[in-house]
């Protein structure tokens, strides 16, 4: 996982929308550029925490990243619908 590129052909075909979470500081160095690799995702929401780092269920920061997500996630669920 930690070689660059391993999963790109997969994210690639991803057909769903795609959430990303990270810390200021984490596993990818540039996050703003992540959303690229999703070529087909029919939503993508990028998430930069600061002040947290990879382990983000771990970090005391945790809530600010599911703050971010809990809202996303309605939004999909309710046009999921449609």
């Amino acid at each position: 996982m930690l070689s660059r590129g391993v999963v790109a052909e997969e994210a690639a075909r991803i057909e769903c929308p795609v959430f990303l979470g990270f810390g200021a500081r984490d596993t990818s160095m540039h996050p703003r550029q992540e959303p690229a690799g999703y070529l087909r995702a029919n939503d993508i929401q990028l998430a930069i925490i600061p002040g947290m780092a990879h382990g983000q269920n771990f970090n005391g920061r945790r809530r600010d990243l599911w703050e971010r997500l809990h809202p996303w996630v309605l939004w999909v669920a309710s046009n999921a619908r449609r």
